[in-house]
Parts: C-alpha cells; sequence; structure tokens
C-alpha cells in the first residue's frame, strides 16, 4: 500500500510538472507580447543584430514609411468568435477586379513583414489588404492562432472584399512564415471562396504540429515526446484549437488554384524541408523556388530577381 501510494504520488508530481510545462510552451509560444503592440520602427527586433536581418529591417522600415504615404484606409472585421480585426487597404491606382490578401507571420504585423518588396506589390497594379493577424499588430486577442484561427480569419477577410467589391473579383493570397502557413489552409478549406486563384507561401510550416516539434528542439531543447502532447492538449484547453489540426500539407491537395512556394535554403527556424512536404502534398499548378543561402524570411532580400520572376510568372498565370 505505501509503494501505491509513493507510485502515485510520482505519477501526480511528473503530471502537474508536464502540465506546467505545456502551459509555459503555450504561453511563449502563442501569448501576445508587449512588442507586438508597438511600432518596429520605435522598437525594433533583436534579429537587427544579425547583418542580414538589419539589412532586411532597413528594407521593411523603408517600404512600411512608403505604405503608409499612400494613406490606406483603416479597415476591420469580426472574427468568429468576437475579436476585432484590423488592416490596411491600399487600392490599386487604376479600378481592377484583381485583389492580393498580404498575410504576415509570426508576432509581426502587415506593413513591416510586406515593407521590403511593398514597391514590387504595387507595381502589380492590384488592390492590397495587409490584414493583422488575431494577437498581432492592431487586432484583438491574446492568444496567436499560429495558422489555424488565422485560415479561418483569412477567409473572412477574403468574404469581406467579396461582400463589399462584387462577386466578379479574383483574390490571391500571398504569406510569409506563419502568414504562409495560414493561406495555404485557408484556400484548401471546403469554405473557401472560389474567388481565390491563387496562393503564393513564402517560408511557411507544413502544420503547426511539425513547426512546433521543430521548435520544441530548438528553443526548449526538449524531445516533442511527452511534451508536445501535452501542450497541445493545453493548447486546445487554454485556446481551442489543436495543433494537428488544419495543417498547410493536410489542407492544401484541396486548392484547385496556382501555387507558388518559396522558401530558404538556409532556413531554421522553419525547416526548408517543410517546402518540399507541402509542394509534394499538393495537386495543382504549382512551382518551387528554393534561394540558396536565405535564412528565415530572407528569400527576397538574397535573390530578388528569382523572387520577382517567379512570382511574376505565378501572378500573371492566375
Amino acid at each position: 500500500m505505501k509503494a501505491l501510494m509513493i507510485v502515485l504520488i510520482i505519477a501526480a508530481v511528473i503530471a502537474v510538472f508536464l502540465l506546467a510545462v505545456g502551459r509555459i510552451m503555450v504561453e511563449k509560444f502563442l501569448a501576445r507580447d508587449k512588442s507586438q503592440n508597438v511600432d518596429r520602427e520605435t522598437n525594433p527586433p533583436e534579429s537587427v543584430s544579425d547583418p542580414d536581418y538589419k539589412r532586411y529591417y532597413d528594407d521593411a522600415i523603408r517600404g512600411q514609411r512608403i505604405l503608409y504615404a499612400q494613406n490606406p484606409e483603416d479597415v476591420s472585421i469580426t472574427s468568429f468568435d468576437g475579436l476585432t480585426l484590423r488592416g490596411w487597404y491600399l487600392p490599386a491606382k487604376e479600378p481592377t477586379n484583381k485583389y492580393m490578401v498580404c498575410v504576415h507571420g509570426y508576432r509581426c504585423y502587415g506593413p513591416y513583414e510586406f515593407g521590403g518588396h511593398i514597391e514590387f506589390l504595387m507595381s502589380l497594379g492590384c488592390n492590397l489588404l495587409f490584414p493583422d493577424d488575431r494577437a498581432c499588430g492592431r487586432s484583438d486577442g491574446k492568444y496567436m492562432g499560429f495558422g489555424n484561427l488565422d485560415s479561418l480569419d483569412c477567409i473572412k477577410w477574403c468574404n469581406y472584399l467579396i461582400e463589399r467589391f462584387g462577386e466578379d473579383i479574383e483574390i490571391s493570397l500571398h504569406g510569409v512564415s506563419m502568414g504562409a502557413a495560414t493561406i495555404l489552409a485557408a484556400a484548401g478549406s471546403p469554405d473557401a471562396p472560389k474567388q481565390i486563384k491563387g496562393v503564393c507561401a513564402d517560408c511557411g510550416f507544413s502544420s503547426g504540429l511539425d513547426e512546433v516539434h521543430a521548435q520544441v528542439r530548438e528553443q526548449f531543447h526538449l524531445p516533442a515526446f511527452p511534451f508536445v502532447p501535452v501542450a497541445n492538449w493545453e493548447l486546445k484547453r487554454i485556446v481551442g484549437f489543436d495543433l494537428k489540426e488544419r495543417g498547410a500539407k493536410d489542407m492544401i491537395p484541396n486548392f484547385k488554384g496556382r501555387l507558388l512556394i518559396i522558401h530558404g535554403g538556409n532556413d531554421t527556424f522553419v525547416p526548408t524541408a517543410m517546402a518540399q512536404v507541402i509542394y509534394d502534398a499538393a495537386q495543382c499548378e504549382k512551382d518551387l523556388l528554393i534561394v540558396p543561402g536565405a535564412a528565415h524570411a530572407l528569400a527576397y532580400l538574397f535573390d530578388p530577381k528569382a523572387y520577382e520572376e517567379h512570382f511574376l510568372k505565378w501572378y500573371n498565370s492566375l
């Protein structure tokens, strides 16, 4: 009896420890922090200490200023769970029925994420929408959706455009990092609007579960089991979604438009191999660009010529 009590106590201590670690992981990975409420021009990220990311930062701030100088419209929608989500809408200089939704990545916001190639995007001649994901930028929310809930929000933004501008519009989706995972899942959703014609996913992760596995090893130096299953249980309890659901690799086979996948060859934050996983899963017209030497989200910085060539080939085929 005494031995059984000791075993039960040990088991309880282990369970409490694992749940505590799971909760810490949820808070570390997905809870909003103060830096997400501040413009990066006044609050540069720690990554600027790296020379390549300093170049990325300088380009992003310059492009952000260019976008703001165009006086984009401040727009908003209400998410399925009652959050106010905000974004910037920049109409094309000439009337067009083409719209591009540009979805930023982890702990970022639209104007900064796409600042590095904002002039290129503006040269396309389409209407541009830059939403801030839940718990990012100016949007409401305590926890990020990690591509899962964000994909539902992305569909809501697409429907906003359709309701506002008409059924005959054509929509393309462009996303970076978590934003890429978001648009891949959105485009492959059963309720994705037919107006979505193309998806350009830059350094997206193949699923939330795959990315957390990679980061648990990279940041926490822990084995995936038992920590990731426990963290996922805590995630479902606290935030309301499952890392195993709405993964890009599982949703993209349903998409029938045109797909472009871009990834840096030296990406360790979202391992480069995930690009091939998504590409292989897709059952549509598709193209893949791996930029040698580029770390996470630096593909355009490292090879703007190749990036623009592949992007234009994709965009002009829609």
